[in-house]
């Protein structure tokens, strides 16, 4: 494996269901899971997790605020809660719609809240005080995902109805609308806001220019479903994560398949890279959170950040999977998970513990 590749860091175990949402800043990396618990794991120490437990349900997305003081999240519940990073990890929770809260996001300033449901709505909250500002309505169907471009006028969902719709925020509209042939699990706007990414239930990851209106580039090299997509943020590679256990990087100024990591031992739910592309983090239906050194990928953010898009149907033929590479992370990931195999079953004791405690304080509480 060469020191340039993308190289495994870190393993984080302590969920007990598939970690749906993920979200990476420079300290650290926030994780949802259907145990209905929220866990942020400390990237510069050996101390243990935060664990928030306060949604009545799967928590279905996950993300931190800019200024990295708070976390956002989505439930089964109807809900959506704001955390304030914290041993307590206070939070303010609001009943946001009549179906699971699928998505939630902040602006790029902070000042406004995203959040997309099951009930077919996407809805735009104030941030400060938690108002309801607007709704978007137009899917037939869940809506799966419902992110801020970067300039925070547009926005990109994704739905079961199988279209992707981006919506112009001070129109309130939909101003464009791409069909798909299967359902879309996961939508990301390019860095410098041209195009747009998706990936689909049938194994493809799709990618459409915004000017052209037109699909520019089909990756189909996944062997099932694509969870999660998302960009470099230099702009030149796009990644994603697959229920066929494998995350896979993209050149887009190349057009074929950069490297296949196989270090899960199942499906990739979620994928996300940090604000300077140097890192990135995975989710998996095995419960762990992965961290991944970027490497040469970051050299991405001094290139021009417009990808030039090659071979509209990019098939086996266009990748470069590195055996080498997959056996080593098999490796170190077997070797990892009987490191922390001990640490995990001391975890879970400690969290029992603190469950135990938490219960008994809210019944002194209502006591009082």
């Amino acid at each position: 494996m060469s020191n340039f590749d993308p190289q495994l860091l870190q393993s984080f175990i302590g969920h007990r269901g598939t970690i749906t949402s993920i979200d990476i800043n420079a300290k650290s990396i926030v994780s949802a899971s259907e145990d209905s618990s929220i866990q942020v794991w400390h990237l510069d120490s050996s101390s243990r997790p935060f664990r928030y437990i306060g949604h009545k349900g799967p928590v279905y997305d996950v993300c931190f605020s800019p200024s990295g003081e708070s976390i956002l999240s989505g439930s089964r519940d109807e809900c959506i809660k704001e955390w304030k990073i914290s041993v307590e990890g206070k939070s303010t929770t609001w009943r946001a719609h009549n179906g699971c809260v699928r998505s939630v996001g902040y602006s790029t300033d902070g000042r406004l809240i995203i959040s997309a449901s099951e009930d077919k709505s996407i809805k735009l909250w104030t941030s400060s005080d938690h108002r309801f500002q607007l709704s978007l309505t137009g899917h037939t169907n869940s809506v799966k995902s419902a992110k801020f471009s970067s300039d925070t006028r547009m926005i990109l969902s994704t739905s079961d109805d199988k279209t992707l719709k981006v919506w112009d925020v001070p129109a309130q509209t939909c101003v464009q609308q791409f069909t798909c042939d299967f359902a879309l699990n996961s939508g990301r706007f390019h860095p410098d806001g041209t195009c747009i990414a998706a990936g689909t239930t049938d194994g493809k990851v799709k990618l459409w220019d915004l000017r052209s209106q037109r699909i520019v580039q089909v990756y189909n090299s996944h062997n099932d479903e694509v969870l999660s997509v998302d960009f470099h943020p230099g702009g030149d590679f796009l990644s994603s994560g697959s229920k066929d256990t494998s995350v896979k990087i993209w050149d887009l100024r190349q057009g074929h398949c950069l490297y296949t990591l196989l270090g899960h031992q199942q499906g990739v739910s979620a994928i996300k890279y940090n604000g300077n592309g140097d890192c990135f983090a995975t989710g998996s239906f095995d419960s762990q959170v992965m961290l991944w050194k970027g490497n040469t990928l970051s050299k991405s953010l001094a290139a021009s950040k417009k990808p030039v898009m090659k071979n509209k149907e990019d098939g086996v033929n266009g990748q470069k999977v590195s055996e080498e590479l997959s056996g080593t992370l098999s490796k170190l990931v077997a070797q990892l998970d009987m490191v922390t195999r001990a640490m995990v079953m001391l975890d879970q004791r400690i969290s029992n513990f603190e469950e135990h405690i938490a219960r008994i304080t809210e019944r002194i509480n209502a006591m009082e």
